[in-house]
């Protein structure tokens, strides 16, 4: 089933704390017994995730699946006092990518078939951003809602700096891994990055994870410096950097 992912800002009112823990601890679980020190999510509790997003931007990517109108989901949430607002992507573009009387088609018969192109919608970014992305996706029950209640895919934490933002806790679910959710939550990190005034991306993935490094570097990202934990001789941690143009 083809389905979109919408990245947004997480909202004062979200309260799906332990599912996005879950989500967090799925997507790091390959580091398990690969990386030492273990990993930092193994500290993690619901009450610490939801304070860390009231110190920092969160971003979280959510999938729904359904006909045109709800899988693209409501405007996305700006929280006051940030960015400059943002408008909702023009009718016009939308109307290119649905099919006319979509959705008495799917009433009449059933959900589309997968739909294997991908493409991108953006509004731009001040503090909500708003991206569709269709992909071959797991079945998932359509939605009954078209407001943020797909299910969490990715999220992404950013900690302001003094020359910086820090990006941290990016993760994706393995199901969903390799169709693009990485990039669109990237996508909407650069974009606040740009927003904020300070357009240079940093953070530190694991010396074993030579993977992730080649993907932060497909990214854009540049290794800046190699740093050791406390009571570690060798190296274990990776930095890298982004400026955004």
């Amino acid at each position: 089933m083809s389905a979109a992912v919408e990245v947004t800002p997480l909202r004062p009112d979200f309260g799906r704390w332990d599912e996005l823990l879950a989500m967090i601890r799925a997507s790091f679980a390959y580091m398990d017994g690969v990386i030492d020190p273990p990993s930092s999510v193994h500290r993690l509790t619901p009450e610490l995730l939801r304070a860390k997003a009231e110190v920092e931007v969160g971003l979280v990517a959510l999938s729904n699946v359904g006909d045109n109108t709800s899988r693209f989901g409501p405007p996305p949430y700006i929280p006051p006092h940030k960015g400059e607002g943002v408008a909702n992507a023009a009718p016009s573009d939308l109307a290119k990518h649905r099919p006319s009387g979509a959705s008495e088609a799917h009433k009449r018969r059933g959900p589309p078939p997968p739909r294997r192109n991908r493409f991108a919608i953006s509004s731009g970014f001040g503090e909500g951003y708003r991206v569709g992305v269709v992909e071959t996706a797991p079945a998932l029950p359509v939605l009954e809602s078209s407001g943020p209640t797909g299910e969490i895919v990715g999220c992404a934490f950013l900690a302001e700096q003094a020359d910086h933002l820090y990006l941290g806790k990016l993760a994706v679910a393995p199901a969903w891994q390799g169709k693009g959710v990485g990039a669109l939550l990237m996508r909407a990190v650069e974009e606040h990055a740009l927003r904020s005034g300070k357009p240079v991306i940093e953070l530190q993935t694991r010396v074993e994870l030579t993977g992730n490094q080649r993907l932060f570097a497909k990214l854009g990202l540049a290794e800046t410096a190699r740093s050791a934990h406390p009571g570690f001789e060798r190296a274990t941690s990776v930095t890298m950097r982004k400026e955004v143009a």
